[in-house]
């Protein structure tokens, strides 16, 4: 019997270990499953999750000093000096001024401070921010504009955007319109159904006004399109829905937002200084609604052509997709107003290329139009789309893309698989290249950041400033001195608000060095505006109280704040116009009735004002150019720009720019040159810029004025 019993208990156990096992199995085979599921639902995501992790691993792997070849004084500057601002404490929006805001410095400048604070540093997780930024909103784009298609039409339009049509090959890509078409896609899926409570308005409305926060603490341009496209989506809703319970819904929708994101202006406000301080917003304001006509650039002939194709291609897709809605009786009924709002939404994005038509606006104003028809082609507007139509707009996007676009060089296999040696070579800087701050730059770049940087560290405290004139501010940089003025860089000053500021903060900071860069020996003219005509206020003030110490090289000076030199120093003015002068005629050249000039004066100065008609607000204003007449040798003409319906004064130095820099001298006698050419007559003339510019229907010329420095 107890034989038997123990048999029994041993089926008992075997039974009882195949039952376990079994269930193991099972659980095994469900979770497998259940993976396999999320997998296949979710694929964009973990693709991108790929991406970023192939993009970092480029990114880092390149060790110090990391070869650079040479600086970008004009970008790289204003990128650098954002991530030692934040070192200092000096933060966007709350002590400095620029085309971004301080969530931007913040996520920029992240990285290199906690890795220690160089220029290796800088470049390594520069790289690795922006591709970082462009593959994250690209992602959050497809997901919420193609969330009704199969994960695997995400995954190919992830694919497409980052590798094929994102136009990095021209020059690293911007956040300021990325963010606002991820933003878009956002309000255009999280729009409230006509039957949607209290509750579910509440948080959709919170989170535009978010959304719309983030954006302006990112840059002022990526607020103002996120604002455009919010509302686009509503006013677009709107415009097909008929039943009143549907209209007051969306009223209390776009009210709520309104009252939502005036709780952030005064918490943004509250994190920047004081509760009702609303500075930031006026810089901001200021910055983005001056950029129009003191950023405007030509668009060339061949950003022309791709202009006019990527429009008519990017027309052509949208008629397609109204046709094919027109033709389909089950069309879901917010198709049409998400179709409106896209091309809506594309069409608003082209205003930064309107504005400033060079490769990079051209490039990043095409992207989002580019990106949304894409989307529509894979289905955005639809639940579902047949096979035959996927496989037909597969066939569209690919042709266009093959005609079109290129995979970024990045993306090859050996650049993003290739080991740590042949990414970064030796730990020493190649033949030909010096070390400096973590990088390898060639010798010319080399010898002006070592030179400056050398001077400043010996003649300055790490706690001091310093001046810089007009936008190199790598040379406060490397040597880890803060660079003064309340605008970061000075080719965004425009307007009486901004050249108050920063000539205000000069004055406060007052300097002891300032680094000058002599145009057009060691900088430029931005958009062919030479930096004294540009920036005449900024200029006057070095030139008041500093003079030449030292030159680091031919170009390259270093002025010294002299308090003896501002308190002496003399401006004198003299009217020179025998009468105003008005005319209708803005395209023709308008001489100017001057007195005879002389040759006792340094500067001219002409007080005018040019109307517009109102739809230059849409596109662009021309340009001014001053045409000067001498006694001997040729003319000469100086381009300027003016502010629109408003009182402005034009400054020309009508010789050599480079003479400007004898200004600088401690001695007034070599202040002007000698052999110079009298100056007989002036005129002035508006061009316009390219096809896209509006001439003014007025032009008002109400004095013109011969300026002469001295010292009394």
């Amino acid at each position: 019997m107890l034989v038997e019993q123990q048999f029994e208990e041993i089926d008992e156990h075997k039974d009882s270990r195949k039952t376990a096992s079994s269930r193991s199995q099972s659980f095994c085979r469900h979770a497998a499953k259940r993976l396999a599921h999320l997998l296949l639902a979710h694929a964009d995501f973990f693709v991108m999750l790929l991406i970023l992790g192939l993009l970092t691993r480029f990114c880092l792997l390149a060790q110090p000093p990391i070869p650079i070849q040479t600086i970008n004084f004009f970008d790289t500057s204003w990128q650098l000096d954002l991530v030692a601002k934040a070192h200092q404490g000096v933060w966007l929006g709350r002590d400095a001024i620029f085309t971004y805001g301080p969530l931007f410095q913040k996520l920029l400048s992240w990285a290199p401070l906690r890795q220690g604070m160089s220029l290796g540093s800088f470049y390594s997780y520069l790289w690795m921010f922006h591709y970082w930024s462009i593959t994250l909103c690209i992602y959050f784009t497809g997901a919420f504009l193609l969330r009704g298609q199969p994960s695997w039409v995400r995954v190919f339009y992830l694919l497409l955007l980052v590798i094929f049509w994102v136009p990095v090959n021209w020059i690293l890509f911007d956040i300021k319109l990325l963010l606002p078409l991820c933003c878009f896609a956002i309000f255009l899926r999280m729009l409230p159904a006509a039957t949607q409570g209290n509750w579910g308005l509440c948080w959709r409305a919170g989170t535009a006004a978010t959304l719309m926060a983030i954006a302006f603490l990112i840059s002022g341009d990526a607020g103002a399109y996120c604002v455009a496209a919010f509302g686009i989506v509503v006013c677009t809703s709107l415009l097909y829905e008929h039943d009143l319970a549907s209209l007051a819904g969306m009223a209390k929708y776009a009210a709520l937002t309104g009252i939502f994101f005036f709780g952030w202006v005064l918490t943004i406000n509250a994190a920047l200084g004081k509760l009702l301080d609303f500075r930031f917003w006026k810089s901001t304001y200021e910055v983005v609604t001056q950029y129009r006509w003191s950023q405007a650039v030509r668009m060339l002939p061949e950003m022309t052509s791709i202009f006019w194709w990527a429009l008519i291609l990017n027309l052509l897709v949208f008629l397609w997709q109204w046709i094919v809605q027109s033709r389909t009786p089950s069309v879901p009924a917010r198709a049409r107003p998400a179709w409106l709002a896209m091309l809506c939404f594309g069409l608003v994005t082209l205003q930064s290329l309107i504005v400033s038509s060079e490769h990079f606006h051209v490039a990043i104003s095409l992207f989002p139009w580019i990106a949304l028809s894409g989307a529509l082609l894979l289905g955005a507007t639809e639940l579902r789309i047949s096979a035959v139509r996927l496989m037909l707009s597969f066939s569209v996007i690919l042709v266009i893309t093959g005609v079109f676009s290129g995979p970024y060089s990045l993306f090859h296999s050996q650049a993003l698989f290739q080991r740590r040696p042949a990414l970064t070579g030796r730990n020493v800087c190649p033949e030909g290249q010096y070390e400096i701050d973590d990088v390898c730059l060639e010798a010319a770049d080399f010898s002006k950041l070592k030179t400056v940087g050398d001077f400043l560290k010996q003649h300055t405290a790490a706690s001091d400033s310093i001046g810089v004139f007009p936008f190199e501010n790598v040379y406060g940089f490397v040597p880890r001195r803060r660079v003064a003025g309340t605008v970061l860089q000075d080719y965004v000053i425009a307007g009486d608000y901004l050249t108050q500021r920063q000539v205000q903060s000069l004055e406060e900071a007052s300097p002891a060095w300032t680094v000058y860069s002599v145009e057009p020996l060691q900088t430029f003219g931005v958009d062919g505006i030479p930096n004294f005509t540009r920036t005449p206020s900024v200029w006057l003030y070095w030139q008041r109280w500093y003079k030449h110490e030292f030159d680091a090289q031919p170009g390259l000076m270093l002025l010294h704040r002299d308090e003896e030199r501002g308190r002496h120093w003399k401006m004198t003015s003299t009217s020179v116009l025998a009468r105003p002068v008005q005319s209708r005629r803005t395209s023709e050249e308008i001489a100017l009735p001057v007195t005879p000039l002389g040759n006792d004066w340094d500067f001219i100065k002409i007080n005018l004002r040019a109307e517009y008609p109102v739809w230059w607000k849409l596109l662009k204003p021309s340009i001014f150019v001053v045409w000067l007449h001498f006694d001997r040798g040729p003319d000469r003409s100086v381009p300027a720009i003016v502010q629109p319906d408003h009182p402005y004064d034009i400054w020309i130095y009508p010789w050599e720019q480079a003479e400007l820099a004898n200004y600088f001298s401690p001695n007034v006698q070599e202040w002007r040159v000698a052999s110079r050419p009298r100056l007989q007559s002036l005129s002035l003339q508006c061009m316009p810029i390219d096809w896209l510019s509006v001439t003014p229907s007025r032009i008002t010329i109400g004095e013109v004025q011969t300026v002469k420095l001295s010292e009394q």
